[in-house]
């Protein structure tokens, strides 16, 4: 797929996350979450993308008039920010560099062009220019590559499963690479909800034992050990892992 047609495609997707304010009925006015700046975009029903989604994931509970889940409700009730304007402590972005506090909420997914490197126990494992970023208030981006462009035997199912309340299920993954081998160090989503969809047939990877590089520098993982986040130079913080930051 081309990079334009993705990115196309990317749009159409995160559109859906977008909608400040809709009913039942009702057709939203929508925005490019990846550029706040950019002009308004066509309209979408949102009770289209509704009854889309339940047939996906037959998940009826809890749904209402403002298109949202219980669980996806509670969520949003413990938010502060979501990307509308930075907190007082924010670091300022230079030229090129991206605040985590300017990313949204609920998350978006982005293209990224430049090439993702993985090594695991010396062994490239993936080599990808097809990666997406997944972009959440207050968190590094998580790199989601396609399992495509991954080494044969990289990724072996591992046990367990999670549940993100706007992604979806989530599967594990032991990572292989030589003779090491990352226990559940790796996700994906089988079957990922309608504004998600691009994440299918993608894996994303915990940046702490494995080598993974952007366009060349070495990523650094998030910190605090739950979280999945990339750290490069590209980004500014601070972001959430540390003690007494759970609440942003």
């Amino acid at each position: 797929m081309a990079r334009a047609e993705q990115q196309a495609d990317i749009t159409r997707c995160t559109m859906t996350i977008q909608t400040r304010r809709f009913s039942t009925g009702e057709v939203g006015s929508l925005e490019s979450l990846s550029d706040p700046n950019a002009a308004r975009r066509p309209e979408i029903s949102l009770i289209e993308v509704q009854v889309e989604e339940l047939l996906v994931t037959g998940d009826w509970r809890g749904m209402n008039s403002d298109g949202l889940t219980r669980a996806q409700r509670e969520a949003q009730s413990m938010w502060r920010w979501i990307g509308r304007e930075r907190p007082p402590f924010a670091e300022t972005p230079d030229i090129g560099q991206e605040s985590v506090w300017d990313y949204p909420r609920p998350p978006a997914v982005d293209a990224e062009s430049r090439e993702v490197v993985v090594r695991v126990g010396g062994v490239e494992i993936v080599r990808t220019s097809r990666a997406l970023r997944l972009l959440e208030t207050a968190s590094p981006p998580s790199y989601y590559l396609p399992f495509a462009d991954a080494k044969p035997g990289a990724f072996e199912p591992a046990p367990g499963s999670s549940h993100c309340e706007w992604k979806g299920a989530a599967r594990y993954w032991t990572v292989v690479g030589g003779d090491t081998r990352l226990e559940r160090a790796a996700w994906s989503y089988d079957r990922p909800s309608i504004p998600f969809a691009l994440l299918r047939d993608h894996v994303a990877l915990y940046a702490v034992h494995a080598e993974c590089f952007v366009d060349g520098e070495r990523v650094r993982p998030q910190d605090g050990g739950f979280y999945g986040g990339w750290v490069t130079d590209r980004i500014v913080g601070p972001w959430k892992g540390p003690a007494g930051t759970n609440g942003w």
